[in-house]
C-alpha cells in the first residue's frame, strides 16, 4: 500500500552511447527518482511545482493527491507536443520500452476527494483508482492486459529488463482467491509471452506491492515470491532453479 507524503518527479541526464542502446536504456530508467519528505518539507509544494520534462519529450503539466480505498498517492497528468496523454500514477512514472515505446499506469479520478481524505498539502485532491498499464506508442495506446494473458493490473507488478516486460503472471483458480502464479516475459515486438510456474498461493491483501517488481542484477533476472522462493533467470529467460 502506497503511504507516500511527499513525491518530487525530476529527470536526469541522458547519457549519450550511440553503441550501446541498452546502457541507454538503463539510463533513462533511471530518470525518474522519487524522494519522501516530511509534512513540515512538503508544506507549500503545491504552490511552487512547475511544468518539466519528465522523459523523452513527456511534460508533467500538473500534478495532485489521490486517494482511494486501499491508499493514496500523487498523480501527474502528462503531455506530449503540448497534447495531453493521460493521468498517470507518478510513483510508477512513465518507463521506456525501446525508442518508440513507453509504459505507465493511469488515474481514473471519481471527483473531487472528501473533506477527511483531501490532503491539505495540495490544491488538488481527487478521489481515483488505478487503472491500467497502457503502452505508449507512436501516439497509440495499447492496455497490457489485452496483450499478455494473465496480467493483473493491481498485483502483477510489471518491470521493463531489456526493452521486454516482466511481470507476474495470475491465473485465478478459483472464487477463494486461489491463484497459480508464474514468472512472466512478453516481448512488445513479437507480442509473445513466455512463462515458468511458480506456485500456488492466495490473494488475501490489498497491497499492490504484495509481488515485487522483478529485477536485474549482474544479467540475472529475480523474481521474489517470499516464502523461501527466489526464483532466478539468465538475461534471454532461461530458468536457474
Amino acid at each position: 500500500m502506497k503511504k507516500l507524503v511527499y513525491i518530487l518527479l525530476f529527470s536526469l541526464s541522458l547519457f549519450s552511447c550511440q553503441n550501446d542502446k541498452g546502457k541507454q536504456l538503463a539510463t533513462s530508467e533511471k530518470k525518474i527518482e522519487v524522494r519522501l519528505h516530511s509534512m513540515k518539507e512538503a508544506k507549500n509544494q503545491d504552490t511552487i511545482f512547475k511544468p518539466h520534462k519528465l522523459i523523452s519529450d513527456f511534460y508533467i503539466t500538473d500534478i495532485g493527491y489521490y486517494d482511494i480505498t486501499i491508499g493514496d498517492g500523487i498523480y501527474a497528468v502528462i503531455k506530449r507536443n503540448n497534447i495531453l496523454v493521460d493521468t498517470i500514477d507518478s510513483d510508477y512514472s512513465i518507463k521506456q520500452i525501446d525508442d518508440n515505446k513507453f509504459i505507465y499506469q493511469t488515474i481514473s479520478g471519481n471527483g473531487p476527494a472528501s473533506k477527511e481524505d483531501a490532503n491539505p498539502k495540495y490544491k488538488k485532491s481527487i478521489s481515483a483508482s488505478l487503472g491500467d498499464y497502457t503502452i505508449f506508442s507512436n501516439g497509440k495506446k495499447e492496455l497490457l492486459n489485452t496483450l499478455t494473458p494473465d496480467f493483473d493490473d493491481y498485483f502483477s507488478s510489471p518491470a521493463i529488463i531489456n526493452q521486454h516486460i516482466f511481470y507476474w503472471k495470475i491465473k485465478r483458480i478459483d472464487s477463494t482467491g486461489k491463484i497459480a502464479v508464474s514468472a512472466a516475459e512478453f516481448d512488445p515486438i513479437t507480442r509473445k509471452t513466455r512463462s515458468f510456474y511458480l506456485l500456488e498461493d492466495y490473494l488475501e491483501t490489498d497491497d499492490d506491492g504484495y509481488f515485487p517488481r522483478p529485477y536485474i542484477k549482474n544479467d540475472t533476472i529475480y523474481f521474489d515470491a517470499g516464502k523461501n522462493k527466489l526464483m532466478r533467470f539468465s538475461k534471454d529467460f532461461k530458468i536457474y532453479n
